[in-house]
């Protein structure tokens, strides 16, 4: 397997994960589950390549830790920005 592939995949796995935590975080949001699931999921894919891009030991593949932090960063803002749109 590429593992700029893997690459991928870990990180939506991740996004999920922090999709979830990040639904804990928010509160009042008016989305059904799946879709929470699936901004965290964008926001973990979005700003965990945006924290690699800028800052590569903080959230890589490698480091799952450093990536979940910044995918829950990110599923936050943007559970966030969808609450203040679809409130």
């Amino acid at each position: 397997m590429d593992s700029n592939l893997l690459a991928w995949i870990i990180r939506i796995v991740v996004g999920l994960i922090a999709g979830l935590l990040a639904d804990n975080i928010v509160k009042g949001i008016s989305l059904p589950v799946i879709g929470k699931i699936i901004v965290g999921i964008l926001g973990g894919l979005l700003f965990g390549w945006l924290f690699g891009t800028l800052m590569p030991g903080l959230a890589s593949p490698m480091n799952i830790i450093g990536d979940i932090i910044a995918s829950m960063i990110g599923a936050i803002i943007i559970l966030w920005l969808a609450k203040l749109l679809f409130k």
